[in-house]
């Protein structure tokens, strides 16, 4: 493993590094990401993922759901665990940033493909 690989983004011990995939609705960001994912794990590196929400809600929390009921009945955080998948939901009263979601990021990870506005503070390399 290079000396670079082991430092991450910024010569930051264990930080992984960032790139942004940003463009206009329906330009094909998700296809980039996609494929930045895949040819990085071809790579052998270890490569995760952030998808910024900016005009609809997610779904599977959607008004009603039982994650948003523990949620508005004051939770602080909520997991849902689905067959095969895990969901962390956090209430926030500001729009969520790079330190938050970092906290999230399991060791080791080399690289984060963020698709969507990324906050400035990830830094990295972006595709537009």
């Amino acid at each position: 493993m290079t000396q670079d690989r082991k430092r991450g983004r910024a010569g930051r011990p264990g930080m992984p590094r960032i790139l942004t995939v940003a463009g206009l609705k329906k330009s094909g960001k998700t296809t980039v990401a996609a494929a930045l994912i895949r040819e990085l794990r071809a790579r052998g590196f270890r490569v995760g993922s952030v998808k910024t929400f900016r005009h609809h809600p997610l779904a599977l929390d959607r008004e009603g759901a039982d994650t948003r009921r523990h949620a508005e009945a004051g939770a602080e955080f909520t997991v849902a665990i689905l067959d095969g998948e895990l969901a962390y939901f956090e209430p926030r009263t500001a729009r969520a940033g790079f330190r938050d979601a970092a906290r999230h990021f399991p060791p080791g990870v080399d690289f984060v493909v963020w698709e969507g506005t990324a906050d400035p503070e990830a830094g990295g390399g972006q595709v537009v």
